[in-house]
């Protein structure tokens, strides 16, 4: 279609790698929204909380705002990056390198999960490590938070070389991930950037908080609107790229209102959710009726 995208560019590489064929392209450049765009330019000072849909493109954009501040001259050794999951982790590093024009620009950069981070700032700071190795993750991130609070000149230090943050899924950070991640941006020098992805109608872990009470139902993104609106900007990426089916699109947007608004209601009726997933599909014969769920309360509706 005349853009190389970067799943395309990931291919051609492992055509290079397998079958040592050479093969000769850029970076994988996209078609970037104005939206997209003024994420990616952003000075790498600035800090930002993007509220991103599904399919809004937030890997990729996370990636190659990446990509162009090492090609700016900042080090890669200097731009760490958080994510939830080890899954998400192992996506962001084939992502990076995709955009990169030599894979040896990216190699150096910070990329962990928040629980793998919480064991190397634990672990860095003291002469132990044997100790507790096997406790659990809770555990381990709440010893973390007591270092940094007991030593919090130590980590100043430590964090004084980083130039910039990114960190992902924050809708998903709660209980004493959340504390933890607030101690560290705290800490960040002045200068360094911060930029922070997330989406609050796909928050599926604040409801199981086991914290104390006043905790329950709180993330990261929350946090960041109730208490950091003015050390942070507020940007969005409003634009899905994964379909241009209108119907669908104007599926998801509904929906998401639904999700997103302070006393939304008891529930979608399951029969109506059926039935408009079903008016927007291009594959109607692979989808249940909605007669079929007629008065059933207890379905979940999963698309």
């Amino acid at each position: 279609d005349g853009t190389l995208h970067v799943e395309e560019k990931l291919f051609l590489e492992a055509i290079n790698r397998y079958w040592g064929l050479h093969v000769i392209f850029g970076k994988g450049e996209l078609d970037w929204t104005k939206e997209q765009l003024e994420i990616i330019e952003a000075d790498e000072e600035r800090r930002i909380v993007v509220n991103a849909m599904p399919g809004a493109g937030k890997t990729a954009v996370a990636c190659a705002k990446i990509s162009r501040m090492i090609d700016e001259g900042i080090p890669a050794s200097q731009i760490w990056l958080m994510s939830f999951t080890r899954t998400a982790v192992q996506e962001l590093r084939n992502r990076i390198a995709s955009f990169a024009e030599e894979d040896e620009d990216v190699i150096g950069v910070k990329i962990a999960t928040i629980d793998s981070r919480a064991w190397q700032l634990r672990f860095g700071m003291r002469d132990e490590q044997g100790k507790n190795l096997f406790q659990s993750y809770d555990l381990s991130i709440s010893e973390a938070l007591s270092l940094i609070k007991a030593n919090p000149e130590d980590y100043e230090q430590a964090f004084g070389g980083i130039s910039h943050v990114i960190i992902d899924e924050a809708q998903d950070i709660t209980g004493v991930r959340l504390q933890l991640i607030e101690a560290i941006v705290e800490m960040l020098p002045p200068k360094c950037g911060v930029t922070i992805f997330g989406d609050e109608a796909q928050a599926i872990y604040g409801f199981t908080s086991d914290e104390q009470p006043e905790a329950a139902g709180q993330n990261f993104l929350k946090v960041l609107r109730e208490c950091y609106s003015e050390n942070f900007e507020f940007l969005e990426l409003n634009s899905m790229h994964r379909t241009d089916n209108l119907a669908l699109l104007k599926l998801v947007d509904e929906l998401r209102l639904e999700i997103q608004v302070e006393n939304p209601r008891d529930v979608i009726k399951q029969e109506d959710a059926a039935k408009k997933i079903r008016a927007a599909s291009d594959n109607k014969e692979t989808l249940f009726q909605a007669d079929e769920y007629k008065g059933l309360d207890d379905t979940l509706v999963l698309f």
